[in-house]
């Protein structure tokens, strides 16, 4: 089986209230954007206890109605353990990450408990003519995730891989995705010690079939990481069930293709030339 570089794979806010999460809702108007958008990655480290607690996010700003789009899910990402804090409808981004910053070194330095986001890194940001691509990776206590996203200018409408399949290639599409998903769920394996550890986990996932549901495609994490001309990955994100003895792995896995191996079986004509 063919290894193809695998394991790495808003902001209309409603009030908080301080006992019951709200959900923040999409914002939903229309944007028309042509041209490059302007962002920055927000960045706190946090020392205590002899531990490093590190933390990055994009945040979009444009001054344009593209933020409000583009940092919805980020805010939700960052406000989602903000039981006990209020903000007011619209705040920035900037300042809410400084708010959550501010709350993770009370609850893990002052109150010195362990719970809640321990990391969040930006992969990276990929934003040009055609497109908006980012990915974030996160650890909380007990779990670990990554928030895929991509959207196509200029109407910012966000796209999945379904977006990208002709119709006669989708069989093609998935026995290639099949593929490189089973894989990575066995190169987990290289994340645990040598040994029997990593021993029994391999015995386990390769008895076991994981495959991508036709839905999948249609909802699940993408993004693009296209650093230049020659550098362009497709990457695609599936959350797995893993024994449960490794539930501290990152369960959301994603598989990164080259974009130019994919171009005789997706349509990339409006993510690239």
């Amino acid at each position: 089986m063919k290894k193809t570089a695998l394991i790495l794979c808003c902001a209309a806010l409603l009030s908080c209230n301080e006992s019951k999460k709200t959900e923040i809702k999409k914002p939903q108007i229309e944007v028309q954007i042509t041209g490059e958008l302007s962002h920055e990655i927000l960045n706190k480290k946090i020392e205590c206890n002899k531990t490093s607690y590190e933390y990055s996010i994009p945040n979009f700003n444009s001054n344009t109605d593209a933020d409000l789009v583009l940092n919805h899910e980020i805010t939700s990402l960052i406000t989602q353990d903000f039981i006990d804090v209020t903000y007011a409808k619209g705040t920035p981004l900037k300042s809410l990450f400084e708010t959550f910053t501010s709350r993770r070194e009370r609850i893990l330095c002052d109150d010195k408990k362990i719970e809640g986001f321990t990391q969040l890194e930006t992969l990276f940001v990929t934003d040009n003519t055609e497109f908006t691509s980012y990915e974030i990776e996160y650890s909380k206590v007990n779990s670990k995730g990554r928030l895929l996203k991509t959207y196509l200018k200029p109407e910012l409408k966000e796209i999945y891989l379904n977006d990208l399949i002709p119709e006669e290639k989708r069989r093609d599409v998935k026995i290639i995705f099949d593929a490189n998903l089973q894989q990575a769920v066995a190169n987990l394996a290289l994340e645990l010690p040598e040994g029997e550890v990593q021993n029994r986990f391999t015995e386990q996932v390769l008895n076991k079939v994981y495959q991508f549901d036709t839905a999948d495609f249609q909802n699940t994490g993408l993004s693009l990481d296209f650093k230049s001309d020659v550098s362009k990955k497709i990457r695609v994100s599936k959350i797995v069930e893993l024994p449960k003895e490794f539930d501290f792995l990152n369960n959301t896995i994603v598989i990164e293709i080259n974009a130019f191996e994919l171009s005789h079986y997706l349509d990339l004509s409006r993510v690239m030339d």
